[in-house]
């Protein structure tokens, strides 16, 4: 046997790196024989991406199947919900991501009673008891008009984590999926350490972990480990916010592919297997990132070249969506140590963990404010602090820091009516992305 594979070793001839790139993609997002994919090298068939994707992990089946494309509904203006529906639907988007801290529910349940579509409902992070994540799904699936959510995410761990209670409220998730209430469980923004506090004691493991994911942030490491411990990576954030549309080497990228910066964001995931979640109201948008799926459109994949350029981004390790509570060092699910600019020293602020509704009324409560300014050539902390401290009453105090190559501005207050905090949004409006 050793002498068989020795003399059919010499005959072998290695793939070239284009063609090794193009077989390890292939198989993977399209999950064909390793010979038949070996066989169609070269042809338009290897340059093909996955509608969806089937999720199950350890033996287990889920029926269920995750749309490459999901239509995100943050920052989806009420007035604009049923029309931005009803076209991706049009266009072949049927899976929708919504979370009640969007505050477009209602809208979109109202779109729901004319178009069938997959929904992910997230269990927000005010939510830190088993009562509380069973009462916030029921009220989203009554506001979405859903009998049954095909997925529910935890939006954050953080303050599960800290309040201890990850587990008891996980087993809640894992009683209503038994109860029919879901389909599919699944998780959000969780690093590798704060998976492996969940998994080991789930009955139903997570099928999904949705975080931030782009060239400037790959997040390989736990790319790896969610494909060991079978969890589906889905991307939201793929075009960071926006701001990658104009970065240099991806404009360069997307011109010699013959593609728009957007379709050269997203392909980048779709031809490592990762679904995404994507934003866009406009008709032009959303055709550019649906015309990725489609079969007559071969000539829009990224070559392995340009694959590889683009993980070279990934050296700046760039986050867009960086609220405060999930960088504190020394905890399982902080993502990174935080970046202080010389001279600035870090105070924690002082986040309190209850919750309440801002309502009308002029009763004082206790309130922080975290507004988070993107980085700009032309911006300063002073230009900064100033731009906020014009928009705010003269006694609020300002303090301001860097993390994670984003610009915190934190607004500290003992107390603001209702109708001040309604006009200086609440912190979670700004976080809870």
């Amino acid at each position: 046997g050793a002498k068989l594979a020795v003399a059919s070793l010499s005959r072998l001839v290695p793939p070239t790196y284009d063609e090794g790139f193009a077989l390890i993609n292939y198989t993977y997002t399209v999950n064909a024989p390793i010979l038949d994919a070996y066989r169609s090298i070269g042809s338009n068939e290897m340059r093909s991406i996955r509608k969806s994707i089937s999720l199950g992990n350890c033996g287990e089946k889920a029926d269920f199947e995750l749309q490459m494309i999901t239509l995100g509904t943050f920052k989806l203006k009420k007035q604009d919900v049923s029309s931005s529906i009803s076209l991706a639907t049009r266009l072949g988007i049927n899976s929708l991501d919504t979370a009640p801290t969007y505050e477009n529910e209602a809208e979109i349940g109202n779109s729901l009673r004319s178009h069938e579509v997959s929904v992910t409902v997230k269990v927000p992070k005010r939510a830190i008891h088993p009562n509380q994540a069973r009462e916030e799904v029921m009220k989203s699936m009554s506001a979405l008009n859903l009998k049954c959510a095909d997925v529910v995410l935890l939006h954050w761990p953080s303050d599960l984590i800290e309040a201890d209670t990850l587990l008891p409220v996980w087993k809640e998730l894992e009683s209503m999926k038994q109860e029919g209430r879901c389909k599919v469980l699944g998780v959000s923004n969780f690093s590798v350490p704060a998976l492996q506090k969940l998994i080991p004691s789930c009955t139903v493991r997570p099928y999904v972990n949705q975080v931030e994911r782009h060239p400037l942030l790959p997040q390989y490491e736990l790319l790896d480990y969610c494909s060991s411990v079978g969890v589906v990576v889905q991307a939201h954030s793929p075009l960071g916010g926006g701001n990658l549309l104009q970065h240099s080497t991806i404009k360069k990228i997307a011109k010699e592919s013959g593609m728009s910066p957007a379709q050269t964001c997203i392909s980048w995931n779709l031809q490592q297997g990762v679904p995404v979640v994507v934003k866009s109201s406009t008709a032009s948008h959303l055709r550019e990132i649906t015309a990725l799926l489609q079969d007559d459109t071969d000539n829009l994949a990224l070559s392995a070249n340009h694959m590889k350029e683009l993980s070279h981004l990934s050296q700046q390790n760039h986050r867009f969506v960086a609220p405060p509570f999930m960088l504190r060092p020394g905890t399982v699910y902080s993502w990174e140590e935080a970046k202080v600019p010389d001279g600035e020293e870090y105070i924690e602020p002082a986040i309190p963990n209850t919750q309440f509704s801002i309502g009308t009324g002029e009763e004082k409560l206790p309130f922080v404010l975290h507004m988070a300014v993107r980085e700009k050539k032309s911006s300063t902390f002073s230009e900064g602090i100033a731009a906020c401290e014009a928009s705010c009453p003269p006694s609020v105090h300002s303090h301001c820091f860097q993390r994670a190559g984003t610009r915190h501005i934190t607004l500290f207050q003992g107390e603001l009516t209702k109708n001040q905090a309604r006009m200086l949004r609440y912190e979670q409006d700004l976080t809870d992305v």
